[in-house]
């Protein structure tokens, strides 16, 4: 027996004894009266022995086969060593056909060394409800990691996942900056709609530390635009909110994680390594499987997303690079290293020193707007600038000595002295 068996047995023979009753019996070892009843009857009958559970020390009738568990453990070995618990417990029962529960894999995987329990330090953290509808709000991040396991080299994941739903969109890229931003967003945007607003971080990409223009503090603005906040703010009316922590976009951050586990094992398995191949995995088959286990119902039907309205060349000019020129004396303007030739026939009368708004688009395609129509122009090429000029330049002549010979016409027009002069000049400079 132990100590707890101990214990329970003096309280019971108490009870037998009537020093207590049996109503307190059960109070002080957390029992109902009508089995301290039974328990004392039990004593009586049999000895203090009946306190000690039948099946103790012995095996559990619902314990697995051994032959299971050994079939499980190498399969864990071989081919899940580095995955998760739960992963591995899916990939046992869909590739293998061995059904455990996750618990029952973790245990397995913690006698085999392949994972460590690990200690969760309590946070507090303030809880921030759920959005009731989709496309209230959706969060957005990127991932930079070694997504392909060295198969190809690191790039970026780019994620957005619905505060209402859980559900996620993804596609991978090779680096977090503007182009590939609205790339991004644009492909969601034709998929689901224009969402609410977008949640986002403090990246350079999103706010920045520019002093607001002229143009901005008259809209009211207290901060400059970047370049996607001015597509998704002032040109489609989709609010870009800025989270203070990462905790406070925690469902992006979580995501990630299990995406670092879960997706690169898939990928893994999949033998994929290239990122065209990788976005048409994520659409066919990756999401689906995924939206479909861990989205949630959300509180209301409601789809908040909103349909663009836009055709496809507006939308082509809404995601593009969008700054000032100013045209010079010749009619031309700079563009990134690029010379632009602005046309004399144009929608507006145009003087030198104005300003007209360019747009860079996704497809390298750069277009000048002016009063909101786009001016007819050309590219001067680098060639036709650096081109030599027609009439070969003459080598310059050898420059003649500043003093007559002897038989110039000049010495004899002088008279005497004045030649005798200049020949004694001559003999002090020899």
């Amino acid at each position: 027996m132990t100590q707890k068996d101990l214990d329970r047995v003096k309280v019971l023979n108490l009870a037998i004894q009537k020093r207590i009753t049996q109503a307190k019996a059960g109070e002080l070892l957390g029992l109902s009266r009508e089995w301290v009843n039974r328990l004392c009857q039990k004593i009586k009958a049999k000895g203090d022995q009946v306190v000690i559970h039948g099946l103790r020390g012995r095996p559990s009738n619902n314990q697995l086969p051994e032959a299971l568990i050994k079939k499980a453990k190498k399969k864990l070995e071989d081919k899940y060593a580095d995955f998760g618990p739960t992963l591995a417990a899916e990939k046992l029962l869909e590739s293998d056909g061995i059904k455990l529960s996750d618990e029952t894999v973790r245990h397995l995987m913690i006698d085999l060394e392949l994972w460590e329990a690990g200690k969760r330090k309590p946070v507090h953290r303030e809880w921030r409800e759920r959005k009731d509808c989709v496309g209230e709000m959706s969060q957005m991040d990127g991932s930079d990691h070694d997504w392909f396991e060295g198969r190809r080299s690191k790039c970026i994941l780019l994620a957005t996942i619905d505060d209402a739903s859980n559900r996620i969109f993804l596609r991978f890229a090779e680096h977090e900056d503007t182009r590939n931003l609205m790339q991004f967003s644009w492909i969601y945007i034709k998929k689901f709609g224009k969402p609410r607003a977008w949640y986002v971080d403090k990246d350079s990409l999103y706010i920045t530390n520019r002093q607001p223009s002229l143009a901005e503090e008259l809209q009211g603005r207290r901060y400059a635009l970047t370049q996607f906040t001015r597509a998704m703010e002032v040109d489609l009316d989709v609010k870009v909110l800025n989270a203070g922590s990462p905790q406070a976009k925690g469902r992006v951050e979580r995501l990630f994680r299990t995406l670092q586990d879960r997706l690169i094992k898939e990928l893994r398995l999949a033998g994929i390594s290239s990122i065209p191949e990788a976005n048409k995995f994520l659409d066919e088959i990756y999401l689906p499987k995924h939206n479909t286990k861990f989205s949630v119902p959300p509180k209301s039907k409601t789809d908040l997303h909103r349909s663009v309205g836009k055709t496809k060349t507006e939308l082509d000019a809404i995601f593009s690079f969008q700054e000032e020129r100013v045209i010079r004396n010749d009619y031309t303007f700079s563009w990134r290293t690029r010379l632009f030739q602005v046309e004399k026939h144009q929608p507006y009368y145009l003087r030198p020193s104005t300003r007209v708004t360019i747009e860079e688009r996704l497809n390298d395609v750069v277009k000048a707007r002016y009063k909101g129509k786009y001016l007819k122009m050309h590219e001067i090429c680098k060639e036709e600038i650096r081109r030599p000029l027609s009439v070969p330049v003459q080598k310059a002549q050898q420059p003649r000595s500043p003093i007559p010979t002897q038989n110039h016409p000049w010495r004899k027009s002088m008279n005497y002295w004045a030649r005798r002069a200049i020949v004694k000049r001559e003999m002090a400079y020899a």
